[in-house]
């Protein structure tokens, strides 16, 4: 009998869906026989508060290393250079620790899906007036980022540019951790441990958001689906430090419209994120990446309007993107291993989700509010204009 061979889209697609933990197809070869395409949509198209931001986004990806680089042009061709890197003494030390005892403790999870976490950096103006006078990403690491806190990229409102020069420049992006010798991330120090007490008290109102959604838009495990909700349950690992990769954003209360980060905060914010997802199979973001507030209750920061406005936002990047393994990794989940459309999956992933903000937030007029300032309404109209659906981004209840 002849065996077909997987390329390697076909092997990382099915790969991605598997690690998600909510995916089993009942038959593989869908995949491998759908030759349906994503759907695309314009950057023309785009209102331009969401054309200025992607516009500002860098390309981004990884080195064999481990650290993230970014898209320059060099004599009129885009080649990727290293972004600056400042370690924290928190990396350093476990890294030291983990070649010295080779204790495998210490590296992120391997037997279950990566995430990603939102942080603010906590500075208000009169802060960093006092700690970081020049704003710059070296003040940012080594006097904020000091002792036991530590976290994988922290980023600004400048300008991006590689090379470790501009570490002295405006924070725009910095890495802040190295991953060990084979490219693995370690435990990192941005978010404490979590309290399964809250689940059992069903104080996790955000566990309890995800078991309902999951369950209405058809996926086959409600209750443990998500990274965050295995974080509360026994059997599963209970330390995001151990499973999420984080990103810390400069400034705070982005709750208010007066400190909202900048376009281009947004824009570098996005471009680690899409990193992130892709180097570590995210997906889905809808549900695997979280607020530092998600897992800490007694946190609030970034905001969920902005954890909102950053799931819109690498769902627009992913439909505006030729590329099909981001496609896969954002939306992939959503076409529940074939049984609806990949047209469909893209309209329920923002459906999704807004659903999840609208559960998880209130008041209404702080909702109203918000999805208001991201163009909801557009997107909705946007997405079910261009992906030719007569069902626009009505949730999808059932099979």
């Amino acid at each position: 009998m002849k065996q077909e061979k997987l390329n390697r889209r076909d092997f990382l697609k099915i790969s991605a869906l598997l690690g998600a933990g909510l995916i089993i197809p009942r038959k593989l070869d869908y995949l491998l026989t759908n030759n349906e395409p994503w759907p695309k949509v314009d950057i023309k198209d785009l209102s331009p508060f969401y054309r200025d931001i992607l516009l500002r986004t860098p390309k981004t990806d990884f080195s064999a290393s481990g650290i993230m680089q970014m898209g320059v042009v060099e004599n009129g061709v885009t080649v990727m250079r290293e972004i600056p890197v400042d370690q924290t003494n928190f990396n350093k030390k476990f890294l030291d620790l983990l070649y010295r005892y080779h204790n495998p403790g210490w590296r992120f999870v391997s037997d279950q899906p990566i995430g990603l976490a939102w942080h603010w950096f906590g500075d208000r103006p009169t802060d960093a007036a006092r700690w970081y006078p020049n704003g710059t990403a070296r003040e940012y690491i080594e006097g904020g980022l000091c002792g036991d806190n530590s976290v994988q990229f922290v980023v600004g409102d400048g300008v991006p540019e590689p090379g470790q020069k501009a570490l002295d420049k405006k924070l725009s992006i910095v890495q802040a951790e190295f991953p060990d010798y084979q490219g693995n991330w370690i435990i990192s120090a941005h978010i404490v441990q979590v309290d399964r007490s809250l689940q059992t008290t069903h104080q996790q109102y955000y566990c309890r958001a995800y078991q309902s959604l999951l369950k209405e838009y058809g996926f086959s495990d409600c209750l443990t689906g998500t990274i965050i909700q295995r974080l509360y349950q026994p059997g599963f690992n209970d330390k995001p430090n151990k499973q999420l990769v984080g990103i810390e954003i400069q400034g705070c209360l982005f709750n208010d419209p007066l400190s909202f980060p900048s376009p281009q905060k947004l824009a570098n914010v996005l471009a680690v994120s899409l990193a992130i997802i892709k180097r570590n199979r995210i997906s889905s973001p809808a549900f695997n990446a979280y607020g530092h507030g998600e897992l800490d209750l007694l946190k609030s920061d970034p905001g969920k309007n902005f954890v909102l406005g950053m799931k819109i936002l690498i769902g627009i990047s992913a439909l505006v993107s030729g590329d099909d393994e981001l496609k896969d990794l954002v939306f992939g989940p959503f076409t529940l291993g074939g049984k609806i459309t990949k047209e469909k999956a893209v309209a329920n992933y923002f459906s999704f989700v807004k659903n999840y903000f609208s559960i998880t937030a209130s008041p209404h007029s702080y909702v109203y509010y918000w999805l208001r300032f991201f163009e909801f309404e557009n997107i909705q109209e946007l997405v079910s204009r261009n992906l030719k659906t007569n069902s626009g981004l009505q949730t999808f209840r059932g099979i």
